[in-house]
Formats: structure tokens, sequence, C-alpha cells
């Protein structure tokens, strides 16, 4: 219990920035005076340096404790989130705000490779999204309430929320990673891990997943005004919608690996595919409020498959970590790429991407799932 109290911390620090996107562009636009893309830049800049700081510590470190990585990351975090609440140029906020998600960052690393350290992961995982969601609905409910504190208000919410995660994540007991498990990872020599084709197959997957997921999440407020929502409603459809993903993380939760990993990933996919492309064709009032919640239920549904398969490629944790980066790297370009697209090509062309997408996901998955027969054959 103590090991998935401090996962699920991990997990939920590493998220709550992205969690609070659309809230922290607003402030920074209105309170920091900063431009929007500046806005959107320094809100990237922050998961990037969270996926980078992550795959760094897996790459060069993978020997430290994670007790003290897990600490010392969370640390880290808040004393940068302490100096932003004081800052309101874009260059030290920047800096700032870069050092908090290398701080979440290694969080992140701790929270990936105890989980995949557990006899299900697959089920660990989907519980501890379930958790994160539920984190999600909290810290956007109690931005609102530190109206005032300072400038950037909504810093504050993650600082408190972080406080508050770090004494979960003291509650972890002092683990030594454990070893590579080759025997287990397709293709891995004993040693260091090797990034071998299903790992880098998985990475793909994660990126795709992401990218076609996140691609429209700025636009959410765009497609539902289009669709003759107001924002008051927009906002309803999207709390619909983080309900129907706590539905789906825990009936991925509750199915595990009972009937494989293979059918129930090509069936969130599908119905991801079918909410993207509805979002992305000028959706009808329902439509908008159907596409929101079959989109995020089922990303949520599908992610504990594709890292219960990298953590059963190597349980030490390692490759799931790899993998998890890649989700929170796709954070950092998606809205780029989104806005890209919408002004190049129009949003339309989204869904029709995602397509292609989501079948190059789906074939991937099915050499994933074929190397790891070979394997165990072997």
């Amino acid at each position: 219990m103590r090991r998935f109290a401090a996962a699920a911390a991990g997990a939920c620090a590493a998220n709550a920035t992205w969690w609070m996107q659309p809230i922290l562009i607003g402030y920074l636009i209105t309170n920091a005076s900063l431009s929007a893309p500046l806005a959107g830049l320094l809100v990237s800049a922050e998961m990037a340096a969270l996926a980078a700081t992550s795959a760094l510590i897996v790459r060069f470190a993978p020997h430290w404790e994670f007790r003290k990585t897990g600490l010392l990351g969370m640390g880290l975090a808040i004393i940068a989130s302490i100096a932003t609440l004081g800052l309101h140029q874009f260059v030290p906020l920047l800096i700032a705000r870069c050092l908090a998600g290398a701080g979440v960052g290694a969080a992140l690393v701790v929270s990936n490779r105890v989980v995949a350290g557990f006899d299900d992961p697959d089920k660990a995982f989907a519980r501890i999204n379930v958790v994160n969601l539920i984190f999600g609905a909290l810290i956007v409910g109690l931005a609102p309430l530190l109206h005032g504190v300072s400038v950037t208000d909504p810093y504050a919410a993650i600082l408190l929320a972080l406080l508050a995660l770090s004494v979960a994540m003291a509650l972890l007991p002092k683990l030594r990673p454990p070893a590579a498990n080759p025997e287990q990872a397709v293709g891995a020599p004993v040693g260091p891990l090797v990034v071998g084709p299903a790992l880098v197959a998985l990475m793909a997957i994660t990126l795709i997943v992401g990218i076609s997921s996140g691609t429209l999440w700025a636009f959410y407020g765009i497609i539902g005004g289009q669709a003759g929502l107001s924002v008051a409603q927009v906002d309803g459809a999207i709390s619909l919608a983080i309900v129907a993903a706590i539905a789906g993380s825990a009936i991925g939760g509750l199915i595990g690996v009972r009937f494989g990993r293979l059918a129930p990933v090509l069936a969130a996919l599908a119905i991801m595919t079918i909410g993207i492309s509805m979002l992305a064709s000028h959706p009808s009032a329902a439509g908008f409020r159907v596409a929101t919640c079959a989109n995020l239920a089922a990303l949520y549904f599908v992610l504990p498959y594709v890292f219960g398969a990298a953590a059963a490629l190597d349980t030490s944790g390692r490759g799931v970590s790899y993998v998890g980066g890649i989700f929170y790297f796709t954070g950092a370009v998606s809205p780029v790429l989104g806005g890209y697209l919408e002004r190049v090509a129009g949003i339309e062309v989204v869904g029709a991407a995602v397509f292609v997408g989501s079948a190059i996901a789906s074939l991937l998955f099915v050499y994933v799932q074929r190397l790891a027969k070979t394997a165990v054959a072997g």
C-alpha cells in the first residue's frame, strides 16, 4: 500500500501542470502579461523538461535509490514552484518552471519503476490512472479558491498539491532499483537495458496515441462553441469526460490481462479514433459531449496496457519509464502541433491524421505481441 501511494503521488505530481494547462495559459496571458505564444511555450517547456529528465535519469542514473530520488525531485519542484509565485518575467518563469518540470520528472521515474515491479502492472497502472483523474478534478476545482493569492494563482494550487503529494512520496520504503530482467526483455542481452524493437514500437504507439488525443485538447472550447455550447456547458462536458475517463481506467483495472492485451488495446484505439474524428467534423452539442467522453475514456483505458506491456519487457521499470516519458513529451508538442494544423489545413485534417495514426499504432501493437509470443516460445 505504501508503494502504491508513493507511485500514485509521483504520477499525480507529473500530471499537475498538464491538468492545469488551460487555466495556466489564461492566467499567464491575463495576469503575467505574456502573449499567447509565450504562455504556450512556457507550459510546453515545462512538460518537455519533465520528459527529458525522466529519460536522462533512466539512462544515466538507473541505480539511484527510489525514495531518495523521489523526495529530491519533489523538493526541487516545490522550491521552483515557490520561486514561481514571485516571478513575472518570461525568462525567470521559464527557468523556474523547467526546474519544476525536472523535479516531477524524477518523481515520475520512481512512480513508473515502482509500479513495473508489481505482480500485475497493468491493473496497477489503471488504478493509478483513476487516482490521477480524481486528483485532476480536485486540483482544477481548487485553483479558483486561491484567487488573489498571487498573480500566478494556478501555480499556488500546484504548489499546495506538491506539498501534499510529497508526504505520500515519503511513505515509500527504501528500495534499491532491481536489475534489468533480460530474460523477459525481447532481444535484450545481459547487462544494460537494450532499447530493442518491441520497446521502440511501444514508444511509437505512445507517441501516436498521446498526440492523437492531445492535439484537439486546446481547441475544446472552440469546438464546443461551434457546436452551440456556452463556456459553462463546455466545462460541464469536459467534467463529464473526466468521469468517463475514470470509468475507463476502472474498467481496465477490473479486466486486467484476463483477455490478453491485444483485444482491449485494439478496441480502445477504435473508440478513440471515432471520438476524435467526431470532434474534428463539426459535431452537434450532443456529439461533442459523446466525443469528448469517448476520447478521454479510451485514452485512459489503453495507456495501462501499453505501460504494462513495457513493464513485461523489463521488470526493472526502465523500459516503462522511457514509454512514460514519451507520453508526457506529447503534452509539450500536442498544443503546438494542433495550432499548426488548425492554421495550415483546418481542424478537419486532424480526424484523417488520427485515423491513419491509429491504424499504425494498432499494427505496431500486434507486432509487439507477436514478438512477446516468440520470446516465450523460444
